[in-house]
């Protein structure tokens, strides 16, 4: 996946409702088992980076999150 968006701890508190959102609007990925996710994050000292496998989902992404 190569297109990403990193939150700092600004955002933190939102990241609960920024998984449920991906799921419902994008599909599977995050913290799943599925073999082929189409969005993924990783989750360090309260930073929160979003990797899309799809450019338009970052787009997406962006338009409800930023």
């Amino acid at each position: 996946m190569s297109y990403n968006i990193t939150f700092g701890r600004e955002k933190y508190h939102l990241h609960q409702e920024m998984i449920k959102w991906c799921r419902d609007h994008i599909g599977a990925g995050g913290y799943t088992n599925d073999a082929n996710p189409v969005w993924d994050l990783s989750i360090a000292f309260g930073h929160s980076t979003y990797y899309f496998k799809h450019a338009q989902d970052l787009e997406f992404f962006l338009l409800r999150w930023t």
